[in-house]
């Protein structure tokens, strides 16, 4: 439902400000003082990946061209994929 909610502002202000979002808190991570300031910027991190992460997958689907669109999607796939390796 969040997700919906939040594109609904269209979907490139979702991926700008997540992006932004990730920002801020890869500099707070790079500078925690506790513990749980490093959890809680990991946790913020997590969120936002979960939302820009098909967000801009299917922005790229929707702009590649016809010829590219399948090697870029497939590349992508497979980064995602060696990325949880």
């Amino acid at each position: 439902y969040l997700l919906g909610y939040l594109s609904s502002f269209g979907r490139k202000r979702l991926v700008t400000v997540t992006s932004f979002i990730i920002l801020i808190s890869h500099i707070a991570m790079c500078s925690y003082q506790s513990y749980i300031t490093l959890c809680f910027s990991m946790i913020i991190i997590g969120g936002a990946l979960n939302l820009n992460g098909p967000m801009i997958t299917n922005i790229l689907a929707e702009y590649l061209p016809i010829k590219l669109r399948a090697f870029c999607m497939g590349t992508i796939w497979g980064w995602y994929s060696i990325g949880n390796i």
